[in-house]
């Protein structure tokens, strides 16, 4: 027997409920923690076998760095929520030196009797402990077990999951088949290589075919009943054409071509009529090209508001659908009726949309973020319903999606990417690599007091705070956060502030170190950046942005009351070791203040020109008498000190290229510690 997805089952006394992370016995019910579920059911799944803790973590969690011991600690709950006995086990023996064996009857175990929605059945799968089969468990299992706050109803989950390319190319633009038996796609060895190439896949065999190389291919439709192809070819970065490419003949003929960037496009065969949303001066424009005039006439379609929009043709060939991410980042959904030549907005929901495609005659696929979640949905576009097809596992972004009408099946391309925390200088941290895992790691900055490394990681599931000291990676919070932006540390080292972001939602929350317990959480309505604390810990000092500039605040932290200080600052707010001076960055001047304790407001430094466009938080520090910051010198990221005791300027450190720069602090020397992009892999993969 094999237990996949939200299937509740009964095992002896108890019932278990996978989807919800409970067991029930004698109607008390138990709640888990979704690894502790997931451990379970792959015991269950491998009933007979031993299996490792090296095997369990890597088939779970194959690409973040948790440690062993969450598989120990995982073995430790069960055995006492089951009430098992090590010494006379009845569910999980342990095997001396090799792991654990899941040894309970599988014949006892059985459907709970009240059938009421309960989830459908699925085809048995065939567990087998290869590679491949290991990670289709871990993302069925963590698919249901790790996001437990579904913003919508679920869709009938795909019950067979397959890759349909290598992690080692970079797969895009998936188009497939109207039969739903191929599948057209680009491919490179390295996402920041120019040119790719255009490749026809056979879904049963994985038969790869190129059709097209020596050029930059993207956006292939495959139109129902056409006997072609349609791609966009950019010989070169600002010329691009539209391609139609005969499957028989193998013949190209140009349709239309423009002197620049196309992001995205839509055709209707039967109409001859296509649709291209191109980058011209900076902005999106979208053109309709009547492809049976005699000169290809184009004509601009004017946006509802300025917009970077994908482009989808309804099944009807009048409607267009029109997703536009919009200034504030979020995604609007249009419907742009032909006839009537007006559009209907029809969802914001989306706080980020990334693709679609033609579900049914009535529903579309959209891969993207709803309330924080990142995933794929099922939207009726005539009551606007969202159901949840599939919740992307934390490393992971759904993109493109591609699916045959009216089929029970999909395709879509998957983003995963991998962020570092590197430094340059010591700060009385050794083995810096240990820091570091297959996922994001990110937004690091150094407590001389506490001679440790805080940083923020999705390496658990959703972001918390790290600690990294002695060697040891330890986490600091479990509030499981969708983003955390960089902390900041109160000046004896035991509060820290940190803003995160939870169902679009920024809220600044004070934790106690040395409780390990949060103090105060307080909801924000604007995105802020956090600067400082004050040398009395008594204030936070934070900037955002209103009234199209910059503001420096300060938070009162017993009150939460916040105080409107400085007008056009930002960047730096720190106040002097003994707290007698604060130091802030005049945004219209580019200028280094000193404002004292008594109202008196000093230049201290002039920021060049060629260094104002990198400075940003935590870019800018004062350490001792001189000011530090992030500047360039021949086009390249220098740490700069001026030195307030002889007024001299000079670049203290010369640092990598493509970094985003989190700190800038002190230990045996002065030291940056920057984030660092890794890779980035893309794969397709088949739901079905």
């Amino acid at each position: 027997m094999a237990f996949v997805g939200g299937e509740k089952f009964e095992l002896g006394p108890y019932l278990v409920l996978p989807e919800h992370n409970k067991l029930v016995v004698d109607g008390k019910e138990c709640k888990v923690e979704p690894k502790i579920m997931a451990v379970l059911c792959y015991l269950i799944a491998n009933k007979g076998e031993v299996v490792s803790r090296e095997q369990i973590a890597e088939t779970l969690w194959p690409n973040t760095v948790t440690g062993l011991e969450v598989v120990t600690r995982a073995i430790f709950e069960l055995r006492k929520i089951l009430k098992d006995d090590p010494k006379q086990p009845r569910y999980i023996e342990t095997i001396a030196r090799k792991g654990y064996c899941f040894i309970y009857d599988l014949s006892e175990i059985k459907r709970p009797s009240v059938t009421e929605n309960a989830v459908s059945s699925t085809p048995p799968i065939d567990y087998k402990n290869t590679v491949v089969w290991g990670v289709l468990i871990a993302i069925l299992i963590a698919l249901f077990y790790w996001f437990q706050d579904n913003p919508t109803k679920s869709t009938s989950f795909p019950s067979q999951t397959s890759f349909l390319t290598d992690i080692d190319v970079f797969a895009d633009s998936p188009a497939i088949s109207p039969d739903g038996k191929s599948l057209l796609f680009t491919q490179k060895s390295h996402f920041k290589e120019r040119y790719n190439e255009l490749t026809l896949l056979d879904i049963d065999s994985h038969k790869q075919t190129v059709i097209n190389t020596g050029s930059s291919f993207k956006l292939p439709l495959w139109l129902a009943n056409s006997q072609s192809w349609y791609y966009v070819k950019c010989p070169q970065r600002l010329k691009c054409e539209v391609v139609e490419h005969n499957i028989a003949t193998n013949e190209k003929s140009m349709l239309y071509t423009v002197n620049n960037m196309i992001i995205s496009l839509a055709l209707s065969l039967e109409s001859q009529q296509l649709f291209l949303s191109v980058l011209t001066d900076n902005r999106i424009q979208l053109k309709q090209i009547d492809l049976n005039s005699q000169h290809k006439l184009a004509t601009t379609i004017e946006l509802p508001e300025r917009a970077n929009p994908h482009l989808l043709l309804f099944k009807d060939l009048n409607t267009l659908f029109v997703a536009a991410t919009v200034s504030d980042g979020i995604t609007h959904l249009y419907r742009y009726d032909m006839n009537k030549k007006a559009f209907q907005l029809i969802t914001k929901k989306f706080s980020r949309l990334y693709g679609m495609s033609l579900k049914d005659d009535k529903s579309l696929w959209v891969a993207g973020e709803l309330a924080g979640q990142k995933g794929l949905w099922s939207f009726n576009v005539n009551n606007y319903k969202i159901e949840t097809a599939v919740n992307s596992l934390p490393d992971h972004t759904p993109m493109l999606v591609t699916s045959p009408l009216n089929q029970q099946s999909l395709i879509y391309k998957n983003n995963s990417r991998t962020i570092n925390i590197e430094r340059v200088g010591n700060i009385d941290i050794p083995k810096m690599d240990k820091v570091n895992s297959s996922l994001i790691d990110m937004n690091a900055f150094y407590s001389p007091k506490n001679k440790t490394l805080y940083f923020s990681s999705n390496r658990n599931g959703l972001y918390d705070i790290w600690k990294f000291n002695g060697g040891n990676v330890e986490r600091v919070t479990n509030i499981k956060a969708n983003m955390i932006d960089r902390p900041i540390i109160s000046k004896l080292g035991n509060t820290l502030a940190f803003i995160a972001r939870t169902k679009l939602k920024s809220e600044l929350t004070l934790f106690d170190l040395s409780g390990e317990k949060e103090i105060k959480r307080l909801l924000l309505p604007n995105k802020i950046f956090l600067l400082s604390w004050s040398y009395d810990e008594k204030f936070i000092y934070f900037s955002t942005y209103e009234d199209e500039q910059y503001n420096i605040y300060q938070l009162n932290v017993l009150t939460f009351e916040k105080e409107k200080i400085l007008l056009n600052a930002g960047a730096i707010a720190q106040e002097s070791v003994d707290g007698n001076y604060l130091y802030y960055g005049d945004m219209e001047k580019a200028q280094l203040m000193r404002k004292s304790k008594e109202g008196q407001v000093d230049v201290m430094f002039k920021i060049p020109l060629e260094d104002i466009k990198g400075i940003r938080p935590n870019t800018l520090k004062v350490i001792d008498e001189s000011f530090y910051y992030i500047g360039t010198l021949d086009n390249k990221p220098v740490l700069k000190q001026y030195s307030f005791i002889d007024q001299t300027l000079k670049v203290h450190t010369e640092l990598p290229n493509d970094i985003y720069v989190t700190d800038i602090t002190k230990g045996e020397e002065i030291s940056v510690i920057f984030d660092r992009f890794s890779k980035m892999n893309s794969k397709l993969i088949y739901l079905q």
